[in-house]
């Protein structure tokens, strides 16, 4: 599929070992902080009233937690100890303005922990201690912390962490990790949890949705993160939406939640209601009517009914009937639905389909905008 990639169909991600090639000179990639892949990263910084050697260097080592001092600093603007009543939690990092005028100046940034999912580390003056925590590219389970291995590199020395020096020196690679320990205390990064997809469903999680069984949308409304718009994962439910057709008929999204990798879409086509569920881009489940909807005020439902879950089939579907003014037009099945979760970038819109388009069929003509009016659109949970 490399053809593809970098298009619409794969909401811009490629694969592991795209990913893994493109993390080189370092062993591992993005998600794995205990060894830099993807996350140690040049950063430009231009200022000409302060900075006078354009294209200079700097390196000394600094985090992404440094960025937000530095702009206050540079703004003359002190941190805040209180913002709309509430009292901040001090800012972690020290800026970077000291090496403005001096590239050779001594760092600031003595000591960094890490921690993603598990792995860790923690950088102090050169040295990194790491804890690699298994391969990013697993997303569920967890393999607990009891075996535990930790590698030490001089990065002073070995830009990349090629070579672990941890048997060498046993006594530096113990200061390091008692100083994770001190650091994950200091910044509540305990109790460790290596788990990926089960944390995004946990049901401890804060949630807008959860306990909801009623959300309506009003006209305009676009960019819903998927995690804080109705819940409709393998469950039944129905789709309002409240419109008004101008003479000469209308085309358009009426409502859509996620994109290429799937989800689904309720839209007019040339006048004609149709549901579309994109099962991850393998299927594509198609209910349409066969009459355009005529000028004036109407109603257009989508009542999707869940089967019964069959044993060891976690993408059972169901059938979806489309009403205009509660006649049904049309009914389908749809065979087989995402069982939690539609896309990591894709949103809910109403009234357009942003993104990556949930469907091929208007992909030339995304977003595909409603010509018509829409009053709103409620979605009901069962």
């Amino acid at each position: 599929m490399i053809d593809e990639i970098g298009g619409p169909l794969h909401e811009n991600h490629y694969p592991v070992g795209w990913a893994w090639a493109g993390s080189s000179p370092f062993q591992w990639m993005k998600r794995v902080p205990s060894h830099f892949g993807g996350t140690r990263n040049g950063m430009v910084i231009s200022w000409p009233a302060k900075i006078t050697d354009s294209g200079g260097i700097r390196t000394q080592f600094h985090h992404v937690v440094d960025i937000a001092p530095t702009i206050l600093e540079a703004a003359g603007i002190p941190e805040p100890e209180v913002v709309n009543g509430t009292k901040q939690t001090p800012m972690a990092g020290v800026s970077m303005g000291y090496s403005f005028a001096d590239a050779e100046a001594p760092g600031t940034r003595h000591t960094q922990y890490f921690e993603t999912g598990g792995h860790r580390a923690l950088y102090h003056d050169g040295w990194v201690a790491a804890s690699f925590h298994g391969a990013p590219w697993v997303l569920t389970g967890s393999v607990g912390f009891d075996d535990s291995t930790w590698e030490l590199y001089n990065i002073e020395e070995d830009f990349s962490q090629a070579h672990d020096v941890a048997a060498e020196n046993p006594e530096k690679l113990a200061e390091l990790q008692a100083m994770f320990d001190e650091e994950a205390k200091k910044f509540q990064v305990y109790p460790l949890d290596d788990r990926f997809s089960e944390r995004a469903r946990n049901p401890e999680r804060p949630s807008v949705t959860r306990g909801r069984t009623v959300f309506t949308y009003a006209p305009g409304t676009t960019r819903i993160p998927e995690g804080s718009a109705a819940p409709a994962y393998q469950r039944s439910h129905t789709i309002i939406a409240e419109i008004e057709v101008p003479q000469g008929g209308a085309s358009g999204v009426l409502i859509a939640n996620g994109g290429s990798s799937s989800g689904y879409t309720l839209y007019l086509e040339n006048g004609v209601p149709v549901y579309e569920f994109n099962f991850f881009g393998k299927d594509l489940y198609r209910v349409a009517g066969e009459t355009p909807v005529g000028p004036g005020e109407h109603t257009v439902t989508m009542v999707y009914e869940q089967l019964p879950f069959e044993p060891g089939n976690e993408v059972t579907g169901g059938t979806a009937r489309i009403l205009v003014d509660g006649t049904e037009v049309a009914s389908g099945d749809v065979e087989k639905v995402v069982p939690s979760r539609y896309s990591a970038t894709e949103t809910l819109d109403i009234g357009m389909d942003l993104g990556a388009t949930v469907t091929p069929v208007y992909r030339e003509q995304a977003p595909f905008a409603f010509t018509g009016t829409i009053k709103q659109v409620t979605v009901e949970l069962q």
